[in-house]
């Protein structure tokens, strides 16, 4: 697939998403519907770290986002 197709699916699926960045919990892309579920744009969301609008703690936050960097490495193995 190319990367206009994955682009596509990001900013159009129904599913809440994010990028962000693994070392610091920063937003770097949110799509429609995170804008849309969170209520802000997404100037604003991409100006946020992911413990800024999650109920979970900082500290859990990192270990969620550890948990799916292991899991994706176990799945392209």
């Amino acid at each position: 697939m190319s990367e206009e197709t994955y682009k596509s699916l990001f900013e159009n699926s129904f599913s809440v998403m994010f990028i962000l960045n693994p070392e610091t919990g920063c937003i770097i892309d949110a799509n429609k519907a995170a804008c849309n579920f969170y209520g802000y744009k997404k100037d604003e969301l991409i100006n946020m770290a992911i413990h800024d609008i999650n109920t979970l703690s900082e500290e859990q936050v990192f270990k969620e986002i550890d948990h799916a960097e292991n899991d994706r490495k176990r799945s392209c193995a």
